[in-house]
């Protein structure tokens, strides 16, 4: 929450407190997307990106897992961006496991920013048919 209220450095400080102890497993999800948050959002740094949300999202989209909210579609797009901005592999790799979780605009994100120039085609209309244009 301090981060999305404009204290990014704050937020920083708390994770990197929160880093010290030892996280629980029921909200180890939540943290590593804290992590991701403030790396790239603060420290333009994708490498726990690549190290935390692909176990993550394996948590939160395991067979009985609670309901997490919109927290998967959050950090698939944390991936999204963390891949096409590295090109690492892994990043690609991992999502390609998670589409079935997120949303049909979250799918075209990724058809589309995988390989823009072979993938991008069609996209527009696929967003106008989303009704997001």
């Amino acid at each position: 929450m301090s981060a999305r209220g404009g204290r990014l450095a704050y937020a920083a400080k708390l994770v990197r407190e929160l880093r010290e102890g030892h996280v629980p497993d029921d909200v180890a999800p939540l943290f590593a997307y804290a992590v991701v948050y403030v790396d790239q959002s603060h420290h333009v740094d994708f490498a726990s990106s690549m190290a935390l949300l692909p176990d993550a999202l394996a948590a939160l989209t395991a067979p009985g897992a609670p309901e997490s909210g919109d927290l998967v579609e959050q950090m698939f797009f944390k991936l999204l961006l963390a891949a096409s901005y590295t090109g690492d592999p892994r990043g690609w790799e991992a999502l390609e496991r998670y589409t079935a979780h997120v949303s049909p605009a979250a799918r075209l994100c990724h058809r589309a920013w995988a390989d823009p120039p072979r993938t991008a085609h069609g996209a527009e209309a696929e967003l106008r048919a989303l009704g997001g244009v």
